[in-house]
């Protein structure tokens, strides 16, 4: 990913946003249908991960999908940081993003800082 500089400040070129379903886009699907036109008009992308498995009762997911012309990835219950790699996470629940791995990893480095022995 490379950065680009403008006003002063380094974006990126491309961000991939990762936005999960149920309890996200569900709430609002129309807002998120226009967060998504935004996102690409930048020249980002967005994928729909959920932790959902595709076991083909997924219409809601779908036509959403469909109507925006997203991908969606099926984690099918797995943490969500082991089925796609994204830069960005839109979760309601931030705890189904990361893996058990990097999440301890993560929560060890809040004890030790919370310790003086360095950390994030």
């Amino acid at each position: 990913m490379e950065e680009i500089e403008m006003y002063g400040q380094k974006r990126w070129d491309s961000i991939k946003f990762a936005l999960d379903f149920d309890d996200t886009v569900s709430l609002d699907p129309e807002f998120w249908g226009e967060f998504c036109l935004l996102v690409k008009k930048f020249g980002h992308s967005v994928t729909v991960v959920t932790s959902r498995a595709d076991d083909g009762d997924n219409f809601d997911i779908d036509a959403f999908c469909k109507h925006n012309s997203l991908e969606v990835i099926y984690c099918s219950h797995v943490p969500k940081e082991e089925c796609f790699k994204a830069d960005v996470w839109l979760d309601d629940s931030p705890l189904a993003v990361p893996s058990e791995k990097n999440l301890r990893r993560r929560l060890s480095h809040l004890v030790e800082d919370r310790n003086g022995k360095g950390g994030w």
